[in-house]
């Protein structure tokens, strides 16, 4: 089907809905004084960028499946938060770091597929092999380095609920003297 004869089935539908919930929540509390402040012209092209959102969508899931609509929503949850991390430098923790990592790795394995990851990886270990085989002291140094980094993240992540409370150590030994 269409992705605009879609449109012409759902859409009268959704409005209608739309319109229910905002009569009984949205009308009551609205003045006009509020819309001008926003602007028409600012509404308008919110309307005409939903209008072509949902298009897309239509023709997304027309053309592949609603499996691919479901990962490109991920896909851009994952940039929407790394986005925000780096303008607004928005705090994560590392459980959430970790769930984004499963994300991603899904992605890629819906993406392709387990033998093409198979043979990446066997690759991957071929030209590490032939690495090692011509810089063993350098191949050496990296896994070394990459150990030493392991553990430091992981002991800076468990810093927080593992060490001192300089302040508390502080505060007592001025209440003492």
């Amino acid at each position: 089907m269409d992705p605009l004869v879609s449109l012409y089935y759902f859409a009268p539908v959704c409005a209608v809905m739309n319109f229910i919930v905002a009569v009984v929540v949205e009308i009551p509390r609205i003045k006009m004084e509020e819309v001008y402040h926003v602007g028409l012209l600012t509404l308008l092209a919110n309307a005409c960028v939903a209008f072509a959102l949902n298009v897309s969508v239509v023709f997304l899931i027309g053309r592949t499946s609603s499996l691919v609509l479901t990962l490109c929503g991920v896909l851009k949850d994952i940039l929407l938060v790394f986005a925000s991390i780096a303008i607004w430098g928005t705090p994560v923790s590392a459980l959430q770091y970790f769930g984004y990592g499963i994300a991603l790795c899904g992605l890629i394995y819906f993406k392709l597929g387990i033998e093409m990851i198979k043979a990446q990886l066997s690759e991957a270990n071929r030209a590490w092999a032939e690495y090692g085989a011509r810089h063993p002291a350098l191949r050496k140094v990296i896994i070394f380095g990459g150990i030493l980094f392991v553990v430091f993240v992981i002991l800076g992540g468990l810093a927080p609920s593992v060490g001192y409370d300089l302040g508390s150590v502080v505060g007592q030994s001025d209440k003492a003297t």
